[in-house]
């Protein structure tokens, strides 16, 4: 390049700059469903569970109506809920496994010292073309909390912000998105057992990996939104 055109911006050397694109108005539909009201609701809705500990699923003392089992049913029937308001049109299950005791990850004090019962929880939207419907895309968030001893499962653990807040934005994006037809596979999870080594994430990546997922993109909401 010449002395004289250094300075210059290579659009300004070989062409011209870019326009802006104007706006998807599918896109700019789907974003004005989102709700900032609903996902302060589902936040809230999701601390009052009291503690989300993966360890209280263990545990036959709870009060009704808390604990991590109560609050994954909560999260199944609001995906069910989408689903219906959509002619069926997400899948949603339980994944469930137990996850067996071994040593913590950073060989601290062990956080799984008896078999621990663990509930993802999906709702997928399958893609409308054949070919393309394999590509996947997850959205998803955690939604066990810790109170500051990792084993206790019955102290207040509301774990607002880590992550009922990314776990009700997931929701929601399933709930928003559930309007529209994509050629591609959209997922939406709430892992468990983050708190105690990754270890819901640990298995969905296993099952993605055993049932050869074609993964296109992950946005991982954990501690992604705080809402005041």
């Amino acid at each position: 390049m010449g002395h004289s055109q250094s300075h210059k911006l290579n659009y300004e050397v070989a062409g011209t700059a870019l326009g802006v694109a104007p706006a998807d108005p599918e896109i700019l539909a789907a974003l004005k469903a989102f709700s900032t009201e609903k996902i302060k609701g589902e936040r809230h809705h999701l601390v009052e569970f009291y503690n989300r500990s993966t360890a209280s699923s263990t545990e036959t003392n709870l009060k009704p109506g808390t604990g991590i089992l109560a609050a994954a049913d909560w999260i199944k029937s609001q995906f069910k809920s989408y689903s219906k308001d959509c002619g069926g049109c997400l899948e949603v299950e339980f994944d469930e496994f137990v996850e067996q005791p071994h040593a913590d990850f950073n060989n601290s004090r062990p956080r799984i010292v008896k078999p621990m019962p663990l509930r993802n929880v999906f709702a997928i939207l399958r893609g409308s073309d054949p070919t393309a419907s394999k590509h996947m895309y997850l959205v998803t968030g955690h939604y066990d909390t810790r109170e500051t001893d990792v084993v206790n499962t019955h102290d207040f653990a509301p774990g607002a912000n880590d992550d009922s807040s990314g776990t009700a934005v997931s929701m929601q994006a399933a709930r928003a998105l559930s309007k529209y037809k994509f050629l591609a596979t959209i997922v939406f999870v709430a892992v468990a057992g983050e708190e105690q080594g990754l270890n819901g994430s640990r298995h969905l990546a296993k099952r993605a990996q055993k049932e050869d997922w074609q993964i296109e993109g992950v946005l991982n909401t954990t501690l992604s939104v705080v809402i005041l």
